[in-house]
């Protein structure tokens, strides 16, 4: 069959072919087989993979640095859970056709639409998936101000008016035009997300975005993590934080999170990190942070006075610190929580024009911790 004259399909391994279609091969997950019908033009259409016992991933489009926005189908006994829906149409239908590819019915199975924080592309999807099933949205209470206000987000990032602008009308990961939706219950820290045989523990972590949450499921070991640990691809030592974010909470989240049995770490933005790449990636995310709070705090004492801006200028101009590039905000964001959290730490004050200082001068790091 020539190139050109087929179509590709993916369908779940416990459904049979069509009968029109020749079964090519089989993923090595179990979850895929790979049908070529007659006819049409060739495309691959793979929307779903399962990355971890029950949990597949549903990749949407790939945003440069970002990578892969990925959303996931958490399917048990007793019902479906759907994590991070992505942007407005993106994944969107997608996920909805996985939830039936998995064997579920989205307007019957589908009992939780749960989300780590509330940026908008985790939650920019929420509308849709809801609009075709009975799922209950879930969001920390710090974070539910994102869904049923979307352009409240732009007050969580340091940006120009021009940039405000931008990201309304931006197609982007951070784009705010989508539809509201005002939250149904509030995610609870320790609070037990019940699907039967998968149960999801709740854990706040409040790091990335004040309402941040990561969910475990502990029988299997796995963590879908949001953008807590690795929040682009294949880099734990890039991340950012909005300014409602928290360093000392998100350190505090990877050294608790260290000390669970994970197996399957599942982001965002990235494929699974399984097994000892798991626990490295938490262990390479703590490093970066606090990699990231000492240029900041040396940069400081080397112009002994700086502001929020000469700091940002003074990171890209050197290289000292790895940091994302993709979109103009995320480094001056948070460069002004890193700054906050070095004033609360007694390493820096702050003046009334905007002027960073070091208080002892000498760039001593050792007291934050």
């Amino acid at each position: 069959m020539a190139p050109g004259h087929c179509t590709l399909y993916v369908v779940p391994s416990c459904v049979s072919p069509p009968p029109y279609c020749r079964c090519v091969r089989r993923a090595s997950t179990g979850v895929h087989r790979y049908c070529i019908k007659p006819g049409g033009r060739t495309f691959l259409a793979m929307a779903v993979t399962e990355v971890a016992p029950s949990v597949y991933a549903v990749r949407g489009q790939y945003y440069e640095e970002m990578g892969y926005l990925t959303s996931y189908v958490v399917a048990g006994a007793e019902g479906v859970a759907v994590v991070d829906p992505g942007l407005h149409n993106d994944p969107g239908p997608a996920i909805v056709d996985a939830i039936r590819e998995v064997g579920y019915e989205p307007a019957e199975d589908v009992r939780f639409i749960l989300c780590t924080h509330g940026h908008p592309d985790h939650v920019g999807g929420v509308a849709q998936v809801k609009s075709v099933t009975s799922a209950t949205v879930m969001v920390h209470e710090r974070d539910a101000m994102l869904l049923s206000d979307p352009a409240s987000f732009k007050s969580r990032l340091r940006t120009g008016l021009l940039e405000q602008v931008g990201l309304y009308l931006s197609k982007g990961p951070f784009s705010v035009r989508f539809p509201s939706v005002v939250p149904d219950g509030t995610l609870e820290d320790q609070a037990l997300i019940n699907l039967g045989d998968m149960r999801l523990t709740v854990i706040h972590t409040g790091g990335h975005s004040a309402g941040h949450c990561v969910f475990y499921e502990e029988e299997a070991g796995i963590l879908l993590a949001g953008d807590e640990v690795v929040g682009f691809p294949n880099r734990p030592e890039l991340f950012y934080f909005d300014l409602s974010g928290s360093i000392p909470a998100r350190l505090e989240a990877l050294d608790e999170l260290s000390k669970l049995d994970v197996e399957y770490l599942l982001p965002a933005h990235d494929v699974a990190w399984l097994g000892d790449k798991a626990r490295l990636a938490l262990e390479q995310a703590s490093d970066a942070l606090l990699a990231f709070e000492d240029a900041v705090l040396n940069h400081v004492v080397a112009r002994k006075h700086a502001s929020t801006e000469q700091v940002v200028h003074d990171i890209r101009e050197s290289g000292s610190v790895p940091h994302p590039t993709c979109l103009e905000c995320l480094l001056p964001t948070t460069v002004e929580v890193s700054l906050h959290f070095l004033k609360m730490a007694g390493l820096v004050t702050h003046d009334l024009d905007g002027v960073w200082s070091p208080i002892s001068g000498d760039g001593d790091f050792s007291q934050l911790y």
